[in-house]
């Protein structure tokens, strides 16, 4: 089982900072977390834990994508069709 590296109080004061600089300007626009879920393509679950600083590992991309979505510069997000995985045949077995 591979180790998960520690959180620092140093980064965890930074994500602190960043969940409660997105749930401002979320607020500023007027916005809930389930109007921001649809934008940023992110459960509001995971939304309204990044905004309390409960996610310290959700990926950069999706942090991006989600204070793009607050800030407006998103417009509508079309959804990717989800792979489906391939059933294996009962026979191979």
């Amino acid at each position: 089982m591979r180790q998960q590296p520690y959180i620092t109080p140093e980064i965890q004061a930074q994500v602190d900072a960043i969940g409660a600089d997105i749930r401002r300007i979320r607020i500023m626009a007027d916005a809930t977390q389930r109007e921001l879920e649809d934008l940023a393509n992110l459960d509001q679950t995971s939304i309204s834990r990044v905004e309390r600083g409960l996610m310290p590992r959700l990926p950069l991309y999706k942090y991006a994508r989600l204070r793009a979505a607050v800030e407006g510069r998103l417009g509508p997000i079309r959804h990717r069709p989800r792979r489906r995985r391939r059933r294996r045949d009962p026979d191979w077995d």
